[in-house]
């Protein structure tokens, strides 16, 4: 310091020595603040890339498991599709089987019309010839 006060040619008292340390000591909080800014941006422009990239992969991921949730719900609508046709089926048998056994009831009925008829026409047969 005593170096710039041989060749400065302005007269320096104590005052202008508080104002320069001053002036060096916001100096320095501006580069310690500016240091702490590039700091976080270089740890910024750091971990964004990595933030992106680990994002795409869980994007592909995510992808991965909807596609596989689109195969099983596939798989679940042929199957049930397949069961469908099946109780379709089943129905069809059903109805089927229920107009056979219609028909059988009244054939059924018929007959034991018939028969009551004719056993009637019996018992009346068997009376007249008891009395």
């Amino acid at each position: 310091m005593s170096a710039v006060i041989y060749f400065c040619p302005y007269r320096l008292t104590h005052k202008t020595f508080a104002s320069i340390d001053l002036f060096i000591s916001k100096l320095n909080q501006l580069t310690k603040i500016n240091t702490m800014k590039n700091f976080t941006l270089i740890l910024f422009f750091l971990i964004f890339p990595l933030l992106i990239s680990s994002c795409t992969n869980i994007e592909k991921q995510v992808e991965e498991k909807i596609n596989r949730i689109h195969e099983k719900a596939d798989q679940l609508d042929s199957i049930i599709k397949r069961e469908t046709t099946k109780v379709l089926a089943l129905d069809s048998l059903i109805n089927l089987e229920s107009d056979k056994i219609k028909q059988i009831d009244s054939l059924v009925n018929r007959s034991a019309m018939q028969f009551d008829s004719v056993t009637q026409q019996k018992i009346e047969r068997l009376k007249r010839l008891l009395e």
